[in-house]
């Protein structure tokens, strides 16, 4: 994760999923800024649990366990 800073950016924020795992339920979103979040199947709204490469979406920012800083609520625009 490349936030450049330990808070959290305000949201929302708009972003491109990078990469996602059907297999681990686990992928990345990189925002307009070019910071890197990472995110669980469970973040999509939709409920579909899965997403593609390229897809434009809408996320907040949210601290996980640990303080990690990863993508939530994640909407396709």
């Amino acid at each position: 994760m490349e936030s450049g800073s330990p808070f959290a950016p305000t949201g929302p924020l708009l972003g491109t999923v990078e990469r996602f795992d059907t297999h681990s339920c686990l992928g990345e979103v990189v925002d307009a800024a070019g910071r890197t979040w990472p995110f669980q199947c469970t973040a999509l709204v939709d409920g579909t649990r899965e997403v593609a490469p390229g897809t434009e979406v809408t996320f907040v920012v949210v601290p996980r366990n640990g303080g990690r800083l990863e993508a939530d609520r994640l909407v396709t625009r």
